[in-house]
C-alpha cells in the first residue's frame, strides 16, 4: 500500500479501458485533484474502478452518463460509480 491521489487512480482505470468507454459520457470531475493521497492498493483499486465502470459500458445504452465521484466522510473516502441507464430488469435482481 502507497498513499496516492485517488484521481490519479481513477485515470489510470479509465485509461486501461481504452475505446470500451468511447459511446458513454464519463464524468470524473467528481473526483476532486484536492482530496488528501489515500493509502491504496493502486492497483487493486485500478481493477475494481475498471470492473465497474466496464461493466457500466457493457450492459447500458449508448449515450448513457458514467459518473466517478468521491468526497471526504469523516476520515475516509468514499468513491461512487453510477450510471444513468435503465437499470435491471424487474425481478433481475
Amino acid at each position: 500500500m502507497q498513499r496516492q491521489p485517488l484521481a490519479e487512480v481513477v485515470d489510470a482505470a479509465l485509461r486501461s479501458l481504452g475505446s470500451a468507454l468511447a459511446r458513454h459520457k464519463v464524468a470524473v470531475e467528481e473526483v476532486p485533484r484536492e482530496l488528501p493521497p489515500v493509502p491504496v492498493d493502486a492497483a487493486l483499486v485500478q481493477r475494481v474502478v475498471a470492473s465497474l465502470a466496464g461493466n457500466a459500458a457493457k450492459h447500458t445504452p449508448a449515450g448513457t452518463q458514467l459518473t466517478i465521484a468521491a468526497r471526504e466522510v469523516g476520515d475516509e473516502i468514499e468513491v461512487r460509480v453510477s450510471d444513468d441507464g435503465p437499470g435491471l430488469p424487474r425481478g433481475a435482481r
